[in-house]
């Protein structure tokens, strides 16, 4: 009996002290957010023109946000894609070269602009109003491509 319970004792002496070397990890935390910015325009070219101004009230509250929130990664939806220095104006003016005042600046290393479907004509009456070229008639509802 006591030959057993010295057995125990030295092999459970000897599995601590393999453990006592191990560490754990720490776990890497990926911060992944969507976004529907409504930042939308009723026209091609309009959104790259009003973030260029660096005054659009919608798109500074959008990146204020997003600046607090500091995700790795994030999915911006109803940001218009037919232009791709709209993505770029905002990442500039707004998110790295904000406000004095607001969050702390925040930067993506990437980018990376889909295609798109909205706005692409189906040359279909898909809403029955008597016309093929409306939003309503477009794959991905929107007034133009992109």
């Amino acid at each position: 009996m006591r030959r057993r319970r010295r057995c125990g004792l030295i092999i459970g002496v000897l599995g601590a002290g393999t453990l006592a070397g191990c560490t754990t990890p720490a776990p890497v935390i990926l911060r992944v957010a969507t976004f529907n910015t409504a930042l939308s325009r009723p026209q091609p070219g309009r959104l790259a023109e009003a973030l260029a101004r660096g005054d659009d009230a919608r798109a500074r509250g959008v990146a204020s946000i997003i600046r607090t929130v500091r995700p790795d990664a994030i999915l911006l939806n109803e940001f218009d894609t037919d232009d791709v220095a709209a993505l770029d104006h905002f990442r500039n003016a707004f998110l790295q070269d904000g406000p004095p005042d607001g969050p702390p600046a925040w930067t993506f290393a990437y980018a990376f602009v889909a295609p798109s479907n909205s706005g692409v004509p189906t040359g279909l009456d898909l809403d029955r109003d008597g016309a093929v070229d409306g939003p309503g008639d477009a794959h991905g509802f929107g007034r133009y491509p992109g």
